[in-house]
């Protein structure tokens, strides 16, 4: 019998109201799979469930820490098997629902357990690249580690920097660190991915760019920026809250902000769904209105 239950889909396609549904219907909690919905104060540019659904369904990791305190993919998988296990111990399912793949993959399959960072490793690579270039810096890191240069794209700087960080350390390829957390030798679990055509994904993004901007996005910003996280990487990564910092900072149109907006948007589904495509086991459930 299925104990997890993760559903899936690009940003729009309305994981968050389908999972409340189910959850509701099943009577479990759910878990946040969304690397940035654990920030406070980052509600509106996030899409975090709205008050009615959080009162109604417990929410895992959602409005965990502050933007300026460190969240990463181990905390992630840590407290989510936290969740995981109080709710299988009490004869409970539990969904998982997110637009952070990679959180979720890692949570099924589970993580390597990778030494310390050095920063003078990390400002060697780093400078090299800056001197080299993205491809030199990914033949070095094909030369000690192929198995992980493969699956790695050479624009991909930040992995391709920690993996070679990694193997400088340990001497060891990041390829042949042992993944640990994982729950699929644990728990039997069920993947279900939301489907819409690309016309109708589309419009879904406009109307949530501008739901947000309509809800408050601008202001949700600027009270980050009075409370001093407008400089933290975690607001000024985030799609929706690096364009709005540039809208302020710029003095550009509103319609330059949606369009900012709304673009980088299809770049972030257009790399979920190359990610969805590629797993397997999938259940693909068509969300095209009948």
């Amino acid at each position: 019998m299925v104990s997890i239950i993760f559903i899936l889909g690009p940003t729009a396609s309305g994981k968050s109201d389908y999972a409340f549904q189910l959850a509701r219907s099943l009577e479990v909690d759910i878990i946040s799979a969304d690397a940035y919905q654990v920030y406070r104060g980052m509600s509106i540019g996030t899409a975090k469930p709205s008050k009615d659904m959080l009162q109604n369904v417990k929410h895992h990791l959602i409005d965990v820490v502050n933007p300026d305190e460190f969240f990463d993919v181990a905390r992630f998988i840590k407290e989510a098997n936290f969740y995981i296990d109080e709710a299988i111990d009490n004869k409970k399912k539990i969904l998982v629902t997110g637009g952070t793949n990679y959180y979720i993959h890692s949570l099924i399959h589970g993580i390597a357990k990778l030494p310390e960072r050095d920063p003078s490793v990390q400002s060697f690579w780093k400078k090299k690249s800056e001197e080299q270039g993205a491809r030199w810096l990914w033949d070095q890191l094909s030369l000690v580690d192929p198995e992980t240069s493969n699956r790695l794209h050479m624009n991909d700087q930040r992995r391709i920097l920690r993996a070679l960080e990694v193997y400088h350390v340990s001497r060891t390829p990041l390829s042949s660190f042992p993944l640990e957390g994982g729950v699929k030798d644990k728990y039997p679990y069920k993947k279900i991915a939301l489907f819409h055509p690309p016309d109708l994904l589309r419009k879904r993004i406009e109307s949530r760019t501008l739901q947000m901007m309509e809800e408050g996005l601008l202001e949700e910003v600027q009270l980050l920026i009075k409370q001093g996280y407008g400089e933290c990487p975690a607001v000024r990564n985030a799609v929706g809250y690096k364009e709005t910092l540039a809208f302020l900072s710029n003095k550009s149109t509103s319609q330059v902000w949606f369009d900012q907006i709304f673009q980088n948007t299809k770049k972030v589904v257009k790399k979920q769904m190359t990610w969805l495509k590629r797993e397997v086991d999938i259940e693909w459930l068509d969300m095209t209105p009948k």
